[in-house]
């Protein structure tokens, strides 16, 4: 299975979201990560002074990045019932 690779700054931002009292349940469903990694993250970075501007940026690039991957799956998806319909138009 291969293994995601997650820059640092994602790591940190994470752990200083679960500092701030978020679950770690509800940032491993949220973006993807397993409870093992987050928890080693939480405990090897120290978040006390990390930019709360910078790491909602960067996890908001993220999900971006999330988002543009599910709509790029949708235009693929509808692309081909387009081909699929049109092509059963022409046959009429």
């Amino acid at each position: 299975m291969p293994t995601k690779k997650y820059t640092e700054k994602f790591k940190i931002s994470l752990a200083y979201l679960h500092y701030k009292g978020t679950p770690k349940q509800t940032l491993c469903d949220d973006f993807g990560v397993s409870i093992a990694s987050l928890s080693r993250w939480i405990k090897g970075y120290d978040v006390t002074e990390v930019d709360i501007n910078e790491a909602a940026n960067i996890l908001q690039m993220y999900e971006l990045k999330k988002q543009k991957a599910k709509l790029e799956a949708e235009v693929v998806a509808l692309t081909k019932a387009i081909k699929l319909f049109n092509s059963d138009f022409n046959a009429v």
